[in-house]
């Protein structure tokens, strides 16, 4: 098992704080770069787990007292360190408590609504119901909306329910609507609604550029506009029906604006910082399964779930991001993955 930890490179990750007690680790990643998604976005050499979760990150002078003859030590391997300076990533993942957790309903709940602009009252009024409905049973709520011009016709249903009973604590999301506006983001901050992007514009920027036209795809999606709101928003991939699967592709999207044909069509006001695009990705989402406290960063009391990438995101140009893949994944504090090493 101690094989798998041991990667020849730099382990870079998502968290931070000090050892949280004087019992042994199960398993110790020393020499690393891990890149945290505190709050102060720390960077520290050391993290610790036990029982499936982290209980230190920091100096290993402050976290070596956890290293007894039973644990695994996963480290680089000396000046390999130094020569290739491949950096990897533990990039904060999972899935509850679990490998599956049910926590709602979505995407499609109402035909009449689905894909429609312009829905009859029978059909808002279905939509209604089925919302009062998921308020009853404290069910999270995932709507696929697609044009900011109709965005209203959901948003009056949401605050319709709202007004009976508070939905900011469901978790309640909107997911697509790439082009929405800063009124619609408002509206859902208020209401506690999230913002479920994926990078539809990776593959339908050209399509988007002529129905939008170019001025308005520099500000498409408000990234930026959202986050300054403090609509929560998690990053996806809209996979397999409609797009890939693979996150750096997304993740590059979100930083360049460049389609899948290499237009660049987003603007510098929208296009977030490498920080914020990751956190959308693991705390952003974290947030739509309830588990904020469970993953989306790597700190003390937090699941180990994560996985080791083979290159470092914040540091590799932007057009290499595409091609990091993970080398180990790790799933409660337990290696289920390890990569072809290349």
């Amino acid at each position: 098992m101690n094989r798998m930890f041991v990667l020849g490179g730099v382990f870079a990750c998502a968290s931070a704080l000090a050892a949280s007690s004087a019992q042994p680790a199960d398993t110790v990643l020393v020499h690393g770069r891990i890149v945290t998604l505190d709050a102060k976005s720390t960077v520290v050499e050391v993290l610790a787990i036990r029982d499936g979760r982290i209980v230190a990150v920091g100096a290993f002078a402050k976290v070596k007292s956890l290293i007894a003859k039973e644990t695994r030590v996963a480290q680089g391997r000396g000046k390999e360190l130094e020569d290739d300076k491949t950096l990897t990533q533990l990039l904060p993942m999972g899935f509850g408590d679990s490998m599956l957790r049910f926590s709602g309903i979505g995407e499609n709940v109402a035909w009449g609504v689905y894909n429609n602009d312009d829905p009859g009252e029978a059909s808002r009024e279905q939509l209604y119901r089925i919302c009062q409905w998921a308020t009853s049973r404290g069910l999270a709520l995932n709507i696929h909306w697609h044009n900011d011009k109709s965005a209203g016709v959901v948003l009056d249903v949401f605050e319709r329910v709202n007004r009976e009973y508070p939905i900011a604590k469901l978790c309640w999301t909107l997911a697509h609507l790439e082009d929405a506006s800063e009124p619609t983001l408002k509206r859902m901050k208020t209401l506690g609604v999230g913002w479920a992007l994926q990078d539809a514009g990776y593959f339908e920027g050209e399509s988007q550029l002529k129905e939008k036209g170019a001025e308005a795809m520099k500000r498409l999606p408000r990234i930026n506009s959202a986050l300054y709101i403090g609509v929560h928003v998690g990053a996806g991939t809209d996979a397999h029906r409609v797009a890939s699967y693979n996150p750096w592709v997304a993740l590059r999207w979100m930083l360049d604006g460049k389609t899948v044909g290499g237009a660049a069509l987003r603007g510098p006001e929208e296009t977030p910082i490498r920080e914020n695009a990751q956190r959308m990705y693991t705390q952003g989402s974290a947030w739509f399964a309830f588990a904020e406290k469970e993953r989306g960063s790597l700190e003390v009391g937090k699941l180990a779930d994560l996985a080791v990438l083979s290159k470092d995101y914040f540091k590799v140009p932007a057009e290499e991001i595409g091609e990091i893949e993970a080398v180990m994944t790790v799933v409660g504090g337990r290696g289920v993955y390890e990569g072809v090493k290349r």
